[in-house]
């Protein structure tokens, strides 16, 4: 009846009789703890109220539904099947709730230290439901030709030949093909791409939300999404596979045949097209580190080096890579800015751009160059698969830009 009132423009002159019956039935159910029924009715008078401008009420009722929503939590974290999974989402949604209360207002209602609660309680609640979650395994692939193959590339050769098989041991990622594997897997999985999905830190935060697949808008931002976020899943499998096939046994032979002094690979990025002057120390600092198997060092050596070569390419291609704020103060864009401008790929390659993001600037990604910049990047998270492929990335950026025929560097050992 009050929806059909609510339509029909009826009954305007009796709107808080009709707001303040449906608050106490909204009441009635939250004693019942029917939390569904109670929030539907407090949000059919919260649209009443609104009607006739009593803001007074409606702030009063964000605070009830956002409580439903905490004592929805509560109940899912107690009983036979606890979820705290569950309980954190609902702990989310009553914060969103109490957002919606405007700032001047929530002093009256102590929103603010409530907000400071529900944060705490829903972090906790999401590490806990880390331990929630089930390891599907999928059947184990073998490697032993790859790996084998690998080693023989590598085996035997001179320098700088050991050098140039090793960088092109991979070709690299080709985002066309890449992009296409959503759509093959929604041949054998249409459930998987309609669901939604949460992707969540070691310490339980949430990065990334997955709206899931719509069949009537393809094109729609959300739908886009889902797909951008298939691809990295796929292409963080490609990677992981590739560095323990080829990466990691080719450098094993490598470190056991050759020794590839700083000096020596400082005369590479000196010769190099693709390094800007004055950064070549680094650049060759951070390869070496990595030929010492220190991911660690080498991984907070190269990653400010990629994001300077990314913003010196734009600018050689004439975009402006700095924002200018309303006082005059000019500042630089963050790599993730950087690589969300139009028109890119006349800067740089689309799989090198591709590749950037899904390693460096996306949440879903291992977000190597936020983490690092704030200090989120742990010990363990520098020697993963990711890291050392990124060292690999860096030295085949390199070798690719050096004129190898006109060039002649002896391979120095140290005394």
């Amino acid at each position: 009846m009050s929806d059909l009132l609510e339509k029909a423009y009826l009954e305007e002159d009796r709107s808080n009789d009709v707001a303040a019956k449906l608050s106490i039935f909204a009441q009635n159910a939250k004693d019942a703890q029917d939390w569904h029924c109670a929030r539907e009715y407090f949000e059919g008078a919260i649209r009443w109220y609104k009607r006739i401008n009593k803001e007074a009420e409606v702030h009063h009722l964000y605070v009830k539904i956002a409580e439903t929503w905490v004592s929805e939590a509560e109940q899912r974290t107690s009983g036979d099947n606890p979820s705290n999974m569950v309980a954190g989402h609902f702990l989310e949604c009553a914060i969103q709730t109490f957002r919606k209360i405007p700032k001047k207002e929530r002093a009256a209602y102590k929103v603010d230290e409530r907000l400071e609660e529900l944060h705490k309680r829903m972090n906790h609640a999401n590490k806990l439901a880390l331990d929630e979650m089930q390891v599907i395994e999928t059947p184990g692939i073998d490697i032993s030709r790859s790996v084998d193959a690998s080693r023989n590339r590598v085996t035997g050769r001179k320098f700088p030949e050991v050098l140039l098989a090793f960088a092109n041991i991979y070709p690299g990622a080709n985002v066309d093909q890449i992009r296409e594997r959503p759509k093959k897997n929604m041949q054998h999985s249409i459930l998987r791409h309609l669901c939604t999905s949460t992707h969540m830190t070691q310490d339980g935060r949430v990065t990334a939300k997955s709206p899931g697949f719509s069949f009537d808008n393809a094109d729609s931002p959300e739908t886009q999404q889902t797909i951008w976020q298939e691809m990295l899943q796929y292409y963080g499998l490609l990677i992981s596979l590739f560095v323990h096939a080829n990466i990691l046994p080719g450098l094993q032979v490598i470190n056991a045949e050759h020794r590839l002094p700083e000096r020596t690979l400082l005369s590479l990025c000196h010769i190099s097209h693709v390094i800007p002057s004055g950064r070549e120390v680094l650049w060759a600092k951070g390869l070496f580190f990595g030929f010492e198997n220190d991911f660690v060092v080498s991984t907070h050596l190269l990653i400010p080096q990629l994001e300077h070569l990314v913003r010196t390419f734009m600018k050689q291609s004439g975009f402006k890579t700095t924002t200018l704020d309303s006082m005059g103060i000019e500042t630089e864009n963050g790599l993730s800015t950087l690589l969300d401008y139009p028109d890119i790929e006349k800067a740089l390659d689309k799989n090198l751009i591709f590749e950037f993001k899904a390693l460096l600037s996306d949440a879903v990604g291992p977000n190597l160059r936020n983490k690092m910049a704030h200090g989120l990047l742990e010990a363990d998270g520098t020697k993963s698969v990711y890291t050392i492929y990124l060292w690999w990335l860096c030295l085949r950026l390199i070798t690719k830009s050096i004129p190898w025929k006109q060039t002649e560097i002896p391979e120095e050992k140290e005394v």
